[in-house]
């Protein structure tokens, strides 16, 4: 009985240890998977994505990355539903399989089996209001196994939209001015079409300058992020028939010959058809020929 208790209790010692050391394992390997995503993570975020308290400053934010995720396709969409929900819009989303290898192996007389292998990738194009793209970012981060590469930066346009709206206001008081002095000369035909050119000119210029300060504007309200997703290769396996005539279905030889024989006519007529067409100048052989006979025989 002492042994026997002895032998349980070695028994049971022996397999606690091995728990304790699987699950250290699973542990450690569980820390690593965390750390991964924790790096990634950080990685997404930046201090360049955070907007400034003051207002004075204006930026464009623009930036593009390559991460890798579990699955392209979810990823896509959550990404998209994210950036839809921040109220952002997708103006880009390309998602495709690309086949890296392709073998087959017939398996039988009539279908052989296909292995493919492939990988799934995206890429968005997302414009992203300012304010909300350090969330979207964080988002974005909760979705990476491996982030390959992130560029972020920002773009101090302060100056030049201060001078798209000076020049703005520049060019609408010119083009006012020019109201004015048409409404003065108006009894006089040819100032009036001088000045009428130069304040639609003017005109033209005030309006210009406004839909480059308004497309400037958009920049900044939203920013722009190029994000390319890819996930580990996939091995796809199917079996496909082989569509072989069978035998039986196939012509007969008297079949073919007589095929054979129709086309060989065709080809015939249409060699003695090309030949009448150049009747002229066997005729101008022909007299060609009778004229040398007599010349030789004189």
């Amino acid at each position: 009985m002492k042994k026997k208790a002895l032998f349980l209790l070695s028994a049971g010692m022996l397999i606690t240890l091995m728990g304790c050391q699987k699950n250290e394992a699973e542990h450690t390997a569980a820390l690593k998977t965390a750390d991964s995503v924790a790096v990634a993570s950080k990685g997404m975020t930046s201090e360049v994505a955070k907007p400034l308290a003051s207002s004075e400053k204006k930026f464009v934010r623009s930036g593009d990355a390559r991460v890798k995720v579990n699955n392209v396709v979810q990823s896509t969409h959550r990404i998209e539903q994210a950036v839809s929900r921040a109220g952002g819009f997708v103006t880009q989303s390309d998602l495709e399989s690309v086949v890296d290898r392709q073998e087959e192996t017939q398996v039988s007389a009539d279908s052989v089996w296909v292995t493919t292998q492939y990988h799934t990738q995206s890429t968005l194009t997302l414009r992203i209001p300012e304010q909300e793209l350090p969330m979207v970012l964080q988002h974005i981060a909760q979705e990476i196994v491996y982030l390959d590469y992130r560029k972020l930066g920002a773009e101090d346009v302060t100056l030049q939209l201060l001078n798209q709206t000076l020049e703005q206001q520049r060019h609408q008081k010119s083009a006012e001015r020019l109201e004015q002095k048409i409404d003065v000369n108006k009894g006089r035909l040819n100032p009036i079409i001088a000045a009428e050119k130069e304040r639609s000119d003017k005109q033209a210029q005030a309006d210009g300058k406004f839909i480059e300060k308004l497309a400037l504007t958009d920049k900044v309200s939203y920013a722009t992020l190029t994000l390319a997703l890819y996930q580990e290769p996939a091995v796809l396996n199917e079996r496909k028939a082989l569509f072989n005539v069978p035998e039986r279905l196939r012509p007969s030889l008297g079949f073919q010959l007589w095929e054979n024989a129709k086309t060989g006519w065709s080809a015939l007529e249409q060699v003695l058809s090309f030949l009448i067409l150049l009747w002229p100048l066997g005729v101008l052989g022909t007299l060609g020929y009778m004229g040398y006979r007599r010349w030789a025989r004189k």
